[in-house]
C-alpha cells in the first residue's frame, strides 16, 4: 500500500491508520518505508575581479634646473580589491630622482573597486634633451598595468658675453666699452642681469639707459633673453691714473651658468719735458767764467726716458767744467759737451746740469743747448 502525502512543511506531521484481519496465528511483522525527494538546491555566488589602470602626466617642457613632476593616477577599475599595489619605473639615462636614483619602486597600497590614488614622482635632468617616461603597476594576483608614455623636453639657456674697447688710452681720457650679451642655448634666460664693478682707477661717466648704479656696481636688468637672442649695452669710464684698467663684466640668469669677460686697457701718460737754460753771471769780462744752468722739467703725466743734453760752445768760449745727474764729456775740439742720457725723469720731477765756460774774446755769444728723449 502506498500513500502520497505531497509536501510536509517544517515541523509538520501526518498520521495513517491501517486496519486488517489476521488470517493465521503467530508473529505478524509490519514494516513501513518512507521516502522523500529533496528539492533542487542552487547557488549563485558573485565573482569579483580587481583590475588596474595607470595614467601619467608630465610637463611637455622644462628647464634644466627645474624639478620635473611626473604624476601617476593609479585606479582600480575592477570589482574586487587590488592589494599590495606597487608602481615601478626604470628612468631613462640622464634623468633621476631628487635623491639620485634611476630605479623607482613606489608603494601604492590597496585600492577598493573604483578607488584611485595619485602618486607624484619628482625628477631632475642631468643634461638637456628629450626624456620619455612610463611606469608599470603590479599587485597581488598577477595584476599588471602599463601607463601611457609622457615626453618632456628639457631646455637650458647658455650665456655668452663679448666686450670691445680700446687697448690703450692716454690718462685723463674716457674709455667706452661696448658689450653684447648672448643666449646661445635652447631655453629662455629669465631674469638676465649684467653687472660691472667700476675699477678703482676710473670713474663712471655714462651708461646705457637701462642700467642702475649702486656704489661702484653698475647693473643692467635685461629681463628674459630668448634662445639665440642678444642685447647690446655700453659703459663709459674716465681714467684717473696711469696703469691698467681691468674691466670685468658678468652676465647671470636663472638656470644658466654665469658668463664673464675681462678687457684690460692700458692707460698711458704723456711725457712733456720743458728745457730751460739760465745764464747765471751775464755779462762777464774777457778771461772770466760764466755758468750756464740747464733745467729739464717733466710737466707731463708719464715718466720721461733716455733724456740727452748736448751743449755747443761758440769760438769765444772755452770749456771749464760740468756737473749734473749724468756725466758730461767734452769733444776733441773742445766745443761740444755731451751728457750721458738720463734713464728716467718722473712726472713733475726736474733734472739740473751746469756747464762752466771761460770768455776768451769780447762779443755777443750764444750758448746752445739741445735735448732729445
Amino acid at each position: 500500500i502506498k500513500w502520497f502525502f505531497g509536501e510536509l512543511n517544517a515541523e509538520e506531521s501526518r498520521e495513517i491508520r491501517v486496519c486488517g484481519i489476521p488470517t493465521q496465528s503467530g508473529y505478524m511483522p509490519l514494516c513501513s518505508d518512507v521516502t522523500y525527494r529533496l528539492p533542487d538546491i542552487c547557488l549563485n555566488p558573485l565573482i569579483k575581479e580587481a583590475k588596474l589602470a595607470v595614467a601619467s602626466t608630465a610637463p611637455s617642457e622644462s628647464l634644466l634646473c627645474d624639478e620635473i613632476p611626473v604624476t601617476f593616477q593609479v585606479t582600480n577599475t575592477g570589482t574586487g580589491v587590488a592589494k599590495n599595489i606597487k608602481l615601478k619605473e626604470s628612468l631613462p639615462a640622464g634623468l633621476e630622482t631628487q635623491d639620485g636614483k634611476s630605479e623607482v619602486m613606489l608603494d601604492v597600497g590597496s585600492l577598493k573597486p573604483g578607488e584611485s590614488k595619485e602618486i607624484i614622482l619628482r625628477l631632475k635632468a642631468e643634461t638637456p634633451g628629450e626624456f620619455k617616461n612610463s611606469a608599470t603597476a603590479v599587485a597581488d594576483g598577477n595584476l599588471k598595468a602599463e601607463s601611457n608614455t609622457t615626453t618632456t623636453l628639457v631646455r637650458q639657456p647658455l650665456l655668452a658675453i663679448t666686450k670691445s674697447g680700446p687697448e690703450r688710452v692716454y690718462v685723463g681720457r674716457n674709455i667706452t666699452y661696448n658689450i653684447e650679451v648672448f643666449n646661445k642655448g635652447n631655453g629662455p634666460a629669465a631674469a638676465t642681469v649684467v653687472e660691472e664693478t667700476i675699477p678703482e682707477n676710473t670713474s663712471l661717466v655714462n651708461v646705457s639707459q637701462e642700467a642702475t648704479t649702486v656704489g661702484n656696481v653698475v647693473t643692467w636688468n635685461i629681463g628674459t633673453l630668448q634662445p639665440q637672442g642678444s642685447k647690446k649695452i655700453s659703459i663709459t669710464l674716465h681714467t684717473k691714473g696711469i696703469g691698467i684698467v681691468k674691466n670685468t663684466i658678468t652676465a647671470k640668469a636663472i638656470c644658466a651658468a654665469p658668463a664673464s669677460v675681462t678687457l684690460p686697457t692700458k692707460v698711458l701718460g704723456i711725457s712733456a719735458v720743458l728745457l730751460e737754460v739760465v745764464d747765471v753771471e751775464d755779462p762777464i769780462e774777457v778771461g772770466g767764467n760764466d755758468t750756464y744752468e740747464i733745467v729739464v722739467t717733466n710737466q707731463g703725466s708719464d715718466t720721461g726716458t733716455n733724456i740727452k743734453i748736448v751743449c755747443t760752445l761758440e769760438p769765444q768760449m772755452q770749456y771749464v767744467s760740468s756737473t749734473g745727474p749724468t756725466t758730461g764729456t767734452i769733444s776733441a775740439d773742445g766745443k761740444t759737451v755731451a751728457f750721458a742720457p738720463l734713464p728716467t725723469l718722473a712726472s713733475k720731477a726736474k733734472g739740473t746740469w751746469k756747464v762752466v765756460v771761460k770768455a776768451l774774446d769780447a762779443g755777443d755769444v750764444r750758448f746752445k743747448v739741445s735735448m732729445t728723449e
